[in-house]
């Protein structure tokens, strides 16, 4: 199991309780890795088999792809997980998660990233995954969630993130707090630890800030005479500015919560 599935699978069973449990030593009936190739994989690839994929047009008209399945022969009414993946990362990483998660009774939604996965780029090199300004990938899952998810009528959506994809989650759940009841964030990019020499503003995609004159660096390595300063979160509309934005709240808990 990768670090990545391992870290959401955990955080999985804090946080979302299943539909029916089986034996204590594996209540949530997740894939063990033991078991992957012998009885799990022609089950999880026959399980993928059914999901479908769409498009939905992000930012600018940028095509963003997307993987969908929906849990009980079709049916929305019951709660659905959409998952914001990390950098490079595409929904094909994300089989054996999606099983499980549709062994727990969820719908499962997942979004590819504009620059990465199968969703369109905006440069001709597609290795390289350009992004003008952060908060683009923020409008992105916007309209995928109001295009795509919410049209469905779930019941109750949860959102779970995986680094740059908690980043994005991040500043998503801060603007607008109502679409999702519970989210869980593994391993989130929240703030960078950038090595020395290089601006925290230039860990954040934010150029402009950086450039521009009498505005320090965030980690005190700037160009120039910048003076050293508080470290600095990556903040809105992808910038990092000397004054991080609100942090939205984050609830740890060690009991399960209720679907």
């Amino acid at each position: 199991m990768s670090m990545t599935m391992g870290a959401a699978l955990a955080l999985l069973a804090i946080f979302f309780s299943p539909a029916s449990s089986a034996s204590l030593d594996n209540p949530f009936q997740l894939t063990l890795e033991e078991n992957l190739d012998k009885s799990a994989a022609p089950s999880i690839g026959a399980f993928w088999a059914k999901g479908t994929q769409g498009e939905v047009t992000g930012k600018g008209g940028v095509k963003l792809r997307y993987w969908v399945h929906l849990n009980k022969s079709g049916r929305t009414t019951g709660p659905a997980i959409v998952i914001s993946n990390g950098r490079t990362e595409s929904f094909v990483k994300y089989p054996e998660l999606a099983h499980d998660l549709d062994r727990q009774g969820y719908a499962v939604y997942i979004l590819d990233h504009r620059g990465q996965g199968l969703s369109g780029r905006l440069l001709a090199d597609r290795q390289i995954g350009h992004v003008e300004e952060f908060d683009d990938y923020v409008q992105d899952f916007r309209s995928f969630v109001r295009e795509v998810v919410a049209k469905r009528g779930h019941k109750r959506l949860l959102l779970l993130a995986h680094s740059m994809g908690g980043a994005i989650a991040s500043l998503y759940l801060e603007r607008y707090p109502t679409d999702f009841a519970k989210a869980a964030l593994s391993s989130p990019m929240l703030e960078p630890a950038t090595p020395f020499l290089i601006p925290q503003e230039l860990a954040c995609g934010d150029l402009k800030v950086m450039l521009q004159p009498g505005i320090p660096s965030g980690n005190g390595r700037g160009l120039g005479t910048r003076k050293a300063q508080m470290p600095v979160r990556c903040g809105h509309e992808g910038a990092a500015g000397p004054t991080p934005g609100p942090t939205p709240r984050v609830q740890r808990s060690s009991t399960s919560l209720s679907r």
